[in-house]
Order: C-alpha cells, then structure tokens, then sequence
C-alpha cells in the first residue's frame, strides 16, 4: 500500500490547477472533486479487497464530498448497496416487531449508513426527513441535501468562497484553522532576530511600515505575505503607520472591476466584484477618543466601527448583533456571493485574540525591560478598532477621512 500511495502522491496536482482558474473557486472545486474521485477509484482497483473504507475529514464542509460519492463508481456502490440493505430490512415481515422499535432501528441504520455529515438547518426538517421517508430514500436525499441541492441543500452551500475571519460566524467556514490558538508563529530566537527589541512607539511603528514595503516577513499578528491589494492602500496604510496607528488588516474599496481582474478578482468568469474600503488597527485610546471618533460620528451612518481594549470594553455606532458586508460579486446565474462580512461577534473574538498576542510577545522579554514596558502601555492603553466607509465609489473617501489632521 505504501508504494501505491507513495504513486499516487506523485500524481501532478498544480498542473490541473492553471494561474487563470485559481481565483475560480468553483472550478477548482470540480477539478478538486475529480483527482480525488480518480485517487480512490485507483486505490479500489488496486487494492479494492483490502479496502474497509474511505474515511474523509469535511470540517462540515460536506458539499464536495457528496460530489465525490457520487461520481466515483466505488463508493457510489457502497451506497446503493446499503440502500439495498435497508429496503431488504423494510420489507422483512418474518417477525411481529413493535412500530416503535421498528422506527427506532430505521433510524439507527440510515445514521449509520450515512456516509456524509448532515447540514440541515432546521431541527424540525430533520425529524420530519427521519419520520416521513424510508431509510433508503433518507439516505438518498441526504446526500443530495450535502451536494447543495433542493431548498435544504442551501445550507450545505456554506463553503463557498469562505474567507477565514473574515465569513460569516454562522458558518461551518468560519475562522481560521489553527489549534494553537492565539500566539506568535515563530520562535522566540526567529522573533527576536525579526522585531529586535522595542522600547519606543515609533520602533513599533517602523516594524508595522517595514512589514508593508515588504522588508519584514511577518508580524506577530499575521505570518503570511501580504495580499496583492494591498499595494493598491500601500501609501495610505504607511502614513496611518506614520500617525501609531498599527495597521493589522484593510481593504482598498472597488466600485466595480471584473471578476478575472488579477488582483483583485474571484469567482466564476464574466462576474463583477465589489469591495467597501475597511481596515482594522490599534489606536491610543486618546487619540481614539479626542480626534477620530469625532470625526466618525460627525459622518453619520457612512461609517460604521467597533472598538474595544484588552479588558474587553466594547462600543460600536451599529445596532446589536449588526453586519457588514464588504465584498461581493455578481455572477451570471447566480445569487449575489458575499464573502467577506464584518461583524460584531467575528470582531469580539478577534479582539481577545489579538491582545493575547501582544502578551505573548511581552513574554518575550525581561519583566521590567524597556520593552516589556513598552507592549504593556499599548495593552492598557490602546484599543483595536475597525472602521469601514459605505462610500464604496469613493475609493478615497476612508483614507481621507481617517488621515485628515
């Protein structure tokens, strides 16, 4: 097994996935659903007596997966097997059982036959699938509900286009895929070798604007390089940077540009892509309090922001429990796809997050170093705010706003 397996690892996958199609996430997905339907179909023809199973880990995000049950000529087999299996139980009428037991058992076989995770968003439509189909029907149509179709498989759509933090918190997509939770990515000798030893804002500053010119691989708050949209705010960011107001994620706003636009593009081809401009930093709670919120409350509804401190004080202009969508595209034949929302429960656990960070980099220094002390003042007296503008078609209008002395 080990010698088949080590055959079909060497299968070319980054050839099957061209520069032109990877902002496609609907055809990478096919193509995806295609080398694995080819990979279990040849370990089955290989080894298929020796095959128990196929195990796959879906992070309920199951509407591939049931692609790949269907299209591959094994393991959609196994299922017509198993349907056959419970017709066969259906109609055996050799012993008197009682209708509850008989209920009961249908029940535990259609959940162990199967063979993807069920999304499903009401209770009710569950007890009802359960209670008014045969368990070789359940079985079929769940599966079908997994694939995405008919009005419950909506909700096994959530995999679409998710964007980490960014989604929406309702979804199995949701966040990032990280068991270590909140802490720096490096070690303590690569971090120290990467932001030195601070002891004043403006060394802060310049590690946060040498991270933008790309002469710093990484902050503690984010590992990976940075987006190509960003070179589009580049400047803005820097002079936000300039002011100690630590930049940690932005978006420039798009009134419109092609869903094959090769930096800011996504999706399926002749779409249209649309972007509210946002960024989210760290800003002295006096600065917060004296200069900018003032002038964000001065614009009314146009802006929109949530702030809160290490010691989890929270306040937002929004009503409880409001979102924001800040990107979507407009596709042909399709619904409008949202893919990036901000929103208060995602930046509430962000917030705890982030802070954690700037302790965990505290630790990385003596107790009472000129360092230590320096993270410790941001922790007690900074807040991590996000500000997003709704004057999309002014691309400039965020920037101007938050940089205006």
């Amino acid at each position: 097994m080990r010698n088949l397996y080590a055959r079909l690892g060497r299968m070319s996958l980054l050839d099957q996935f061209p520069p032109e199609i990877q902002n496609d996430d609907d055809t990478v997905k096919e193509i995806g659903v295609d080398v694995l339907v080819k990979m279990i179909d040849q370990i089955y023809e290989r080894k298929g007596n020796h095959i128990k199973g196929i195990h796959f880990y879906t992070l309920n995000l199951e509407k591939s997966i049931a692609h790949i049950i269907n299209k591959s000529k094994y393991l959609s087999k196994v299922v017509a097997k198993k349907e056959v299996e419970l017709e066969q139980e259906e109609s055996s009428s050799d012993e008197e059982i009682d209708d509850s037991i008989t209920s009961a058992k249908r029940a535990a076989y259609a959940d162990r036959f199967s063979t993807t995770n069920k999304v499903i968003s009401d209770a009710k439509a569950v007890h009802n699938v359960r209670m008014t189909t045969s368990p070789s029907s359940q079985l079929k149509k769940l599966i079908s509900i997994s694939a995405g179709h008919g009005v419950l498989g909506k909700d096994a759509t959530w995999d679409d286009f998710p964007n980490g933090r960014f989604g929406d918190s309702r979804s199995p997509a949701y966040g990032e895929i990280d068991g270590y939770g909140p802490s720096l990515k490096v070690s303590s000798t690569r971090a120290y070798e990467l932001w030195g030893y601070p002891t004043k804002k403006e060394d802060i500053s310049k590690l946060f604007i040498n991270y933008l010119l790309k002469k710093l691989d990484c902050l503690p708050w984010s590992e990976l390089s940075l987006s190509p949209e960003t070179s589009l705010i580049q400047e803005e960011l820097i002079n936000l940077n300039e002011k100690f107001y630590f930049t940690v994620a932005s978006q420039p706003a798009v009134n419109c540009t092609t869903s094959k636009d090769k930096i800011l593009g996504w999706g399926p081809s002749n779409g249209f892509i649309y972007q509210k401009a946002f960024v989210e930093m760290f800003v002295s709670k006096k600065e917060w309090n004296e200069n900018l919120l003032p002038k964000l409350n001065a614009c009314g509804s146009l802006v929109s922001y949530y702030y809160a401190d290490s010691k989890k004080e929270f306040k937002t202009n929004l009503p409880f429990n409001a979102s924001n969508c800040v990107t979507w595209g407009v596709f042909p034949n399709r619904e409008i796809l949202q893919t990036t929302i901000v929103e208060e429960e995602s930046f509430k656990a962000w917030t705890e997050e982030a802070f954690e960070i700037w302790k965990e980099w505290k630790l990385l220094y003596p107790k009472n170093s000129d360092s230590a002390k320096l993270i410790d003042s941001i922790l007690n007296d900074y807040y991590l705010v996000t500000v997003l503008h709704h004057d999309y078609p002014n691309e400039a209008a965020l920037w101007e706003l938050l940089l205006e002395d």
